[in-house]
């Protein structure tokens, strides 16, 4: 969806002579920030259409889930977990949805990042591929379990049950996200003297 960044029409030219090329690069990073927190919102609001028939509304933890957590042998779910014992007991459902949406909202920006940054010295394809081998690299990471790669995996943060349950607090998972996010776009910002439009 946003492969195409920054993106350029054919008034592009008299907009980044008006406003001046940090302005316009930043109003990309804008629509990309809110265009990201959009998508989850809908792929959460999708999944919550399709189940809807199945649940109820009301916040707090179900019977089932509480059980998941409690009790995993008597649906043979090994040592996997839907929601950590740590969440259940700080959140509530809405608090804990909001909660990973964040989460999830900021990874898909920081990979954007990756993509913007690349776009501005390569072409489209050449961002598109850099991203998603980035998320791949992230991914990976995060299954390996090494104990440095699992905690430098932007992947891991973006996870809201991980690193509570390591003892480690959500403000972490924020300030790695966004950090990552403002250095991506912080250069994207310097090569964007750079480019030609």
């Amino acid at each position: 969806m946003l492969s195409d960044v920054p993106f350029a029409s054919k008034s592009t030219p008299y907009l980044v002579f008006r406003s001046h090329r940090r302005a316009w690069m930043l109003g990309n990073a804008l629509y990309m920030l809110i265009a990201c927190f959009a998508y989850i919102l809908i792929v959460i609001l999708a999944s919550v259409a399709v189940s809807a028939s199945y649940a109820y509304v009301q916040n707090q933890w179900s019977p089932l889930a509480q059980l998941l957590v409690q009790d995993q042998s008597a649906y043979q779910l090994s040592s996997y977990r839907f929601i950590g014992t740590n969440i259940m007991n700080a959140l509530s459902p809405y608090g804990a949805c909001l909660l990973q949406w964040s989460l999830l909202s900021l990874y898909a920006f920081a990979i954007c990042g990756v993509m913007l940054l690349i776009n501005t010295v390569q072409k489209r394809s050449v961002g598109f591929a850099a991203a998603m081998l980035f998320h791949g690299l992230m991914f990976v990471m995060y299954l390996d379990g090494h104990p440095v790669g699992y905690y430098l995996s932007l992947f891991t943060h973006a996870n809201a049950r991980v690193l509570p349950a390591q003892g480690h607090s959500q403000f972490l998972s924020f300030l790695a996200l966004t950090g990552f996010s403002a250095c991506m776009y912080g250069l994207s910002l310097g090569l964007s003297r750079k480019m030609d439009i």
